[in-house]
Order: C-alpha cells, then sequence, then structure tokens
C-alpha cells in the first residue's frame, strides 16, 4: 500500500526569540485551522518538527512565516 508523504517543516530551537515565534507561529495556525502536529523535537540538532496533513499548508506556513530557519526538508524519491 503507497504511504502519502505529509509535509513536514524544520524549525530551529535555538535563541531567545524563539519561544514568542512559536507563539505566533501557533496562533497563526489556529487563527486558519490548519491542523498540524509536532513531533518531539531532535534536541541534538536543535529542531522541531511540525508536520501537516497536506503539503499546501507546509508551503503556506513557510511563504508567511519566513524565517531562514523554517525550511521544507527535501524527501528522496
Amino acid at each position: 500500500m503507497p504511504v502519502k508523504l505529509l509535509g513536514y517543516v524544520l524549525i530551529s530551537i535555538t535563541g531567545r526569540q524563539f519561544l514568542p515565534r512559536l507563539q505566533k507561529m501557533e496562533d497563526w495556525l489556529g487563527e486558519w485551522s490548519i491542523p498540524y502536529q509536532v513531533v518531539p523535537p531532535i534536541i541534538e540538532d536543535c529542531v522541531l518538527m511540525i508536520r501537516f496533513q497536506n503539503e499546501r499548508f507546509a508551503h503556506a506556513f513557510i511563504a508567511v512565516h519566513m524565517e531562514e530557519d523554517a525550511k521544507v526538508p527535501q524527501t528522496s524519491q
């Protein structure tokens, strides 16, 4: 059975402004009723992974939150 790839976004969890940025992102997601799931953080890499049900949601999130540390990971084909 094929596995549908979900949209992921990686967010840096370093720096003093992390918590205010996270709150702003969470507020935006709630305002637009975009479903998401926070994957347990990769502490060693200082990264938080957010998973979206739809790749378009991940791209919209990136378009609004253009922080240099927010990236859509590359998927291998």
